[in-house]
């Protein structure tokens, strides 16, 4: 890494509004070793019956590649630092250019080599690029007052470059992902759905609805762009409020919940199923699930806003602190997080992913628990 505080050169141009400048490079290479196990073949016992007897056998329980090495990863970054204001406003701005090669992917092996479902492989190229801003401002500082707020802006642009020679799109997570050269890994494709309610009674049937002929592109399961908001409100030495709010967007999840109970053709759980007041779009996506093969409808957008933390911290005066023995401070704070969401998306929370983590690029719900929402209080005596 290499940097330049460019601000304190003579040559360089002295304005007022500028504090400080400092220009900065980077360029790093790491790696990502697979799992102490994903290169291994292993078995698992069987009971097995033969000639009206059981007898032991074995299966394939999971299956590896004795080639597998660990993915290389290059990155480099620009940027600067700039202070503004007499320190007032400090803004970062990073852009980053990072290629992942030999990429550690789950690729799902065909039925007929009689082995396991899938296995980790290196394969092909992935390519991150994006910006990364942060401002900090402190908007009133005063003796008994005080304002700061921050901002953070990151975008994103994921691109599947390589694949692999020879391998053909990686298709996962029931068929709603994949991984294809030229769009962001794990990318939502499905046959489009079109419905025609022609008898004009607001229930569509089955020979009412059709889907094309091949699948296309929906939208990434990664969030192209990211934005968190906050400020901390500061009166006198006995009170201070901080705040947090992220938005998230750009990108699509699975609602496999819904999909789920509209398996079960149950109108109840899913009014989609016979119910002429739901609307014609949702019935066609119950309907091109259950019956004819496109999941396209129940692909939704993820973008959504989450006021994730708020804190009152009440701060008692030195002469009560003391009468109470606490000779250096007592203070009382309430705090909450995961207050509200605010979202499109019909599902329980855009943001959770099934089984608790973005394992391969997998992005759908399925009656999966969202973050909690919960309170504290919190009360600091130091002596």
């Amino acid at each position: 890494m290499v940097s330049w505080v460019i601000g304190e050169e003579d040559f360089f141009p002295q304005v007022s509004f500028l504090s400080a400048l400092r220009l900065r490079a980077a360029w790093g290479k790491s790696g990502l070793r697979p799992g102490f196990r994903d290169a291994l073949s292993l078995f698992s016992s069987v009971t097995v019956a033969r000639g009206g007897a059981d007898v032991s056998g074995i299966t394939v329980s999971r299956s590896g590649s004795i080639d597998l090495k660990p993915e290389k990863t290059r990155e480099f970054e620009l940027g600067f630092d700039a202070a503004l204001f007499n320190d007032r406003v400090g803004i970062d701005l990073t852009y980053f250019d990072k290629k992942s090669q030999d990429a550690l992917i789950s690729r799902r092996l065909p039925p007929s080599w009689g082995v396991a479902s899938s296995r980790f492989e290196n394969l092909g190229e992935i390519k991150n690029q994006g910006l990364e801003i942060t401002a900090n401002v402190a908007a009133i500082d005063t003796r008994d007052f005080g304002v700061d707020l921050h901002v953070a802006i990151t975008t994103l642009k994921n691109t599947v470059v390589d694949i692999g020679e020879g391998v053909e799109d990686i298709v996962f997570n029931r068929g709603l992902q994949r991984h294809k050269e030229g769009f962001s890994a794990g990318s939502f494709f499905q046959a489009p759905v079109t419905w025609d309610d022609a008898d004009a009674n607001g229930l569509l049937a089955i020979s009412e609805v059709t889907i094309g002929d091949s699948v296309e592109f929906i939208g990434p399961s990664l969030p192209t762009y990211q934005i968190g908001f906050g400020g901390e409100l500061r009166v006198s030495r006995w009170l201070s409020v901080s705040t947090l709010f992220e938005a998230r967007g750009g990108n699509y999840t699975g609602n496999d919940s819904e999909a789920f109970r509209c398996s079960f053709r149950n109108t109840r759980g899913c009014p989609a199923v016979a119910d002429p007041t739901v609307s014609l779009e949702d019935q066609a996506a119950h309907i091109a699930d259950r019956f004819i093969g496109s999941a396209a409808g129940f692909v939704e957008k993820a973008d959504f806003v989450k006021w994730r933390e708020m804190s009152i911290t009440l701060r008692a005066p030195e002469g009560i602190a003391r009468s109470m023995r606490a000779l250096d401070g007592l203070s009382l704070t309430l705090a909450g997080r995961n207050l509200a969401t605010w979202t499109d998306y019909p599902g329980l929370d855009p943001e959770v992913v099934e089984g608790g983590g973005n394992v391969n690029f997998s992005q759908s719900e399925f009656n999966t628990q969202p973050a909690v929402r919960y309170f504290m209080i919190r009360l600091n005596y130091t002596f």
